[in-house]
């Protein structure tokens, strides 16, 4: 498991065009190179993660239907008293 420190974070810079060290204020993270705002992932490596999560939702419901998860009324009323 890679442990994860302030020294070794970065996050991605529009005006650096890479990931670049930060700072962190409470609203917001700055470029520590030229002060301008990042954010956690490039527009690339944003687009692959929410095609990565679209993917692992498709699976999952698949996985669930499949399995016949679907509840019986009964079933339902148990989780809710619970």
């Amino acid at each position: 498991m890679q442990t994860n420190n302030y020294y070794d974070d970065r996050r991605f810079c529009d005006a650096c065009g890479s990931y670049m060290r930060f700072l962190q204020s409470p609203s917001a993270a700055y470029c520590a190179e030229c002060g301008g705002r990042v954010r956690i992932f490039s527009p690339g490596d944003m687009a692959t993660f929410r095609s990565s999560l679209a993917s692992k939702r498709v699976q999952a419901v698949d996985r669930d239907t499949s399995a016949g998860a679907r509840e019986t009324d009964e079933g339902a009323r148990k989780r809710r008293i619970v």
